[in-house]
Parts: structure tokens; C-alpha cells; sequence
């Protein structure tokens, strides 16, 4: 059970950077929280979720194993964001920051 939990984490982690990845188009904002605006460094973010779950995996399996293993959670991944979009877009709604809580934000600078 032990070895599993490494592949968990890179799958949670590319999840995360998929969804976010997805949510910074304003199509899927939109449908997941009307009003909510873009956040900066969405991408950048991604980027770095994607490559702490290649790394792990590279550390946790090897190199050859590692990397294969990060390909296909990265299409698990990926496929089961555009899933949670089609089916329950408002599971995502904590990654996405609306106006009233930037607002707020604001107030408190």
C-alpha cells in the first residue's frame, strides 16, 4: 500500500493542474462560476503542479517506470476534468477565486 501513494499524490497533483489549466479559458470559468475573473500565473502554476508530479514519480518509480506512469496520469487526469466539466462543473468552484472575494481582497490592502 505503501508504493501506491506516490502515484495518488501525482495523480491528485496533475488533476489539480489540469483543472486549473482548464478553468483558466473563460468558456470553462465561466460555466463553473459566472462573474469570476482570471487569475494570474494560472498557467505558470500548471506548470509547476505538472512537473512536481513528474518529478515524484520520477524519484518515488525510476526513470523509465516513472515517466510512463506520468503519461498516463496525466490522460487520466485530464479526462477526468473534462468529465467533472460536463457533468458537475461546481466541484470546481474552489479553484476559482469570483468577483465579491476579489473585492474583498481589495478592501483589505
Amino acid at each position: 500500500m505503501a508504493e501506491l501513494w506516490p502515484a495518488l499524490l501525482a495523480f491528485l497533483l496533475a488533476y489539480l493542474a489540469c483543472a486549473r489549466l482548464a478553468l483558466a479559458q473563460p468558456v470553462h470559468r465561466q460555466a463553473v462560476a459566472p462573474g469570476a475573473s482570471a487569475v494570474r500565473g494560472t498557467r505558470m502554476f500548471s506548470a509547476t503542479l505538472l512537473g512536481s508530479s513528474l518529478a515524484l514519480l520520477l524519484v518515488a518509480e525510476g526513470g523509465g517506470f516513472g515517466a510512463l506512469l506520468w503519461l498516463l496520469l496525466l490522460s487520466a487526469a485530464a479526462f477526468c476534468v473534462a468529465q467533472t466539466l460536463s457533468w458537475k462543473p461546481h466541484w470546481l468552484r474552489w479553484l476559482v477565486r469570483t468577483r465579491a472575494e476579489h473585492a474583498d481582497a481589495n478592501e483589505l490592502r
